[in-house]
């Protein structure tokens, strides 16, 4: 192989020239290598956040007044897992998507059944 600035002959596995330190077309490859391991590693980060945040929003949903918060980390968990930097096809993309529905599903009943126990006993006459 030939440097591109310089015309020096290298070594075929060199990442630079030796004589010029002009980087060579392996060098550039490995750069794309490490980028594209960087965005696989920031994929998984958002993967296993939103497998997190449905974990968090399914505890806070089964008590009655935290279910609230419990809808919103639901919701933010199923925007961070529907990224279009994550893989659909991911098992953690997947499990985070399931616990952030049962999350938003489960609060939303625990709130629908605390408000009819609530009417229930203002309408018989408790309060």
């Amino acid at each position: 192989m030939f440097c591109s600035k310089c015309g020096n002959e290298i070594d075929d596995s060199a990442l630079v020239c030796p004589n010029c330190g002009c980087p060579t077309s392996n060098y550039e490859a490995k750069q794309e290598g490490v980028q594209i391991q960087q965005l696989g590693d920031i994929a998984s980060e958002k993967a296993n956040s939103a497998k997190k945040l449905g974990i968090i929003s399914l505890i806070l949903s089964i008590i009655p007044f935290t279910a609230f918060i419990g809808i919103i980390l639901a919701i933010v968990g199923l925007v961070k897992a529907n990224s279009n930097l994550l893989d659909k096809n991911d098992p953690t993309v997947k499990q985070a998507k399931k616990l952030c529905i049962i999350g938003l599903c489960l609060a939303i009943a625990v709130i629908i059944i605390v408000d009819i126990i609530s009417f229930n006993r203002t309408f018989n006459g408790y309060y």
